[in-house]
């Protein structure tokens, strides 16, 4: 036999011994083959095997497949189970796997067999602890065959995966939390858009039954038809804030409160609201931290949640509802980011909700309730102040078991001295100064102007910004006030401002939108509260700011 047929017998003989190779020895002297992936054989110490078996943090195990038990167990089993290497020898696997995790393996095993593959894919199974609890596992096991190629054992390695599968739990929790906000802002944005749409046909809608009622006063029937349609608009315009309110949109008064006084004046007034077979427990916390934001948000929020929990408790019930200072420390806490809130927690004894109900309750129309029972606009209202607010908003129930809503507010941080609250202004339904009226909304437009003007006021009136510019720069008279729409295309009207007054250094500006105010700046020189009205406004509204504004 030629040395070169002599070496290639003897590597094909090296491959057939080799099915023991990398299995590791009982705790017995003397020495072992191993092998790399070459075939090539190296002479090693079975003391490298027990050293890396006893320091591993891995559970390495050998099984009998004809017994189906343990012939060999690592030390480590015993920090990941419980168990002694010495009590798992001789145990079947299936006193270490669940039920379900062990036909799982006996399955995949057996499929392994079938199609010739001698290494199994690895496994995510969930094995029993001595004291009961379920351990997560990643179990990856190999064939050993004898001499005629039948296997006899499964050589595996085991590692504990509680704390990725934790962190798994927690990454699929955020990403739903992520994909809900998303879901919760896309809505909002929809919202926002068609409240500004029928913002304006409102005005309109408004604006013309109101110039309507003055010259109906003479038809008792036209007068009270057009009285209905005000009274229908108003309404509307309700509904609508409610809708920017969701959007984070809505013009907003903040003021320096005290939560705690602010809700004990409403809660007497909502416990006529609920009924008298609904307790109404009230639990102010001590000491609280003071807040910035609408007291009338602060209705809103507590309206909406008592109008929900009194349609979800059948016969008696009780409401309770607290307040706390709350720290939080990190930013895992209920999806609260770090820092010092005021916590308003709003629990009932109510039916509940399942899981379904609850992803869907701050969605706008949402609504469980029959037809004609509700709009399905409160809780998205409360989910806008709350957002609007830069807090969070919780909410933990199950059916039959009550809800819970846990509202967390930012503390203010500023100076502790209360806002006073603005003098209204009184209504002046007469003038004789110039305005000029931009708007790119044509019925807005023409509504507008024709109220000025039998107001008294000379108008001028322009469709855009553009426009705007062009009439100011070509009229030689004077122009004593610009009555502005923000959202404009093109340009919007802090900017169409900002060029008129270099044109223009008297002119005063009121600025007309169904959005929020917030974008008037100190650096404008303007007041959002005196400058600014908000879309639909009344004719003794707008006559009002007006007045005031040429006033100054």
């Amino acid at each position: 036999m030629g040395k070169q047929v002599r070496k290639q017998k003897k590597r094909e003989d090296n491959r057939k011994s080799a099915h023991y190779a990398g299995a590791i020895p009982e705790y017995l002297p003397g020495s072992v083959r191993a092998h790399d992936l070459d075939g090539r054989f190296l002479l090693v110490n079975d003391e490298n095997y027990r050293l890396i078996a006893q320091h591993t943090i891995d559970v390495i195990y050998k099984v009998n497949i004809e017994q189906d038990a343990f012939v060999y167990m690592s030390p480590s089993v015993e920090r990941v189970f419980g168990y002694t290497p010495e009590e798992c020898i001789g145990t079947t696997v299936h006193a270490l796997l669940t039920d379900a995790s062990y036909e799982l393996q006996r399955e995949k095993m057996r499929a392994d067999l079938e199609s010739g593959y001698k290494d199994s894919e690895v496994l995510e199974l969930e094995a029993c602890h001595k004291d009961g609890h379920i351990v997560p596992i990643e179990a990856h096991a190999r064939f050993l065959f004898d001499d005629q190629g039948k296997p006899v054992e499964i050589l595996g390695v085991t590692r504990e995966i509680s704390e990725r599968k934790q962190a798994e739990e927690e990454r699929a929790k955020l990403q739903l939390e992520l994909a809900q906000a998303q879901k919760m802002e896309s809505i909002g944005r929809l919202a926002g858009g068609l409240a500004h749409d029928f913002n304006n046909m409102l005005g309109v809608i408004i604006g013309r039954s109101e110039m309507a009622l003055k010259r109906a006063t003479a038809d008792p029937l036209l007068f009270s038809d057009l009285q209905s349609i005000l009274k229908v608009a108003r309404h509307s315009a309700t509904l609508i804030r409610q809708l920017m309110t969701f959007a984070r949109k809505q013009t907003i008064s903040p003021k320096v409160l005290d939560l705690n006084e602010t809700l004990a004046k409403m809660l007497n007034m909502f416990q006529q609201l609920i009924g008298g077979d609904i307790v109404l427990d009230w639990r102010p916390g001590k000491g609280l931290w003071l807040l910035k934001m609408d007291p009338s948000q602060i209705d809103q929020i507590l309206a909406n949640l008592c109008v929900n929990a009194r349609d979800a408790i059948e016969n008696v019930g009780r409401i309770t509802v607290e307040t706390e200072n709350v720290h939080i420390d990190t930013g895992t806490h209920a999806g609260v980011a770090p820092g010092q809130y005021v916590l308003m927690t709003f629990s009932d004894t109510g039916c509940g909700m399942d899981r379904t109900i609850i992803d869907r309750i701050f969605e706008p129309f949402f609504t469980t309730k029959e037809v004609g029972k509700g709009t399905g606009l409160g809780l998205s209202t409360i989910y806008g102040i709350v957002k609007q607010n830069q807090g969070v908003i919780n909410v933990s129930s199950e059916l039959g078991a009550g809800t819970t809503f846990r509202i967390y507010l930012p503390r203010f941080q500023g100076a502790e001295d209360r806002i006073s609250q603005e003098k209204p202004l009184q209504f002046v339904d007469c003038g004789s100064e110039t305005i000029l009226v931009v708007e790119d909304e044509p019925d807005i437009l023409e509504m507008t102007v024709m109220t000025l003007e039998r107001l008294g006021y000379t108008v001028l009136s322009a469709k855009t910004p553009e426009e705007a510019i062009r009439l100011v720069e070509e009229s030689p008279d004077e122009i004593q006030m610009l009555l502005t729409d923000v959202i404009m295309p093109g340009m919007n009207g802090w900017d169409l401002s900002k060029e008129l007054l270099l044109r223009r250094p008297a002119l005063k500006c009121l600025f007309m939108s169904g959005y929020d105010s917030k974008g008037l700046s100190p650096e404008t020189g303007l007041n959002p509260k005196s400058d600014f009205i908000r879309k639909p406004f009344t004719l003794k509204n707008l006559a009002a700011k007006v007045r005031g504004v040429l006033d100054r």
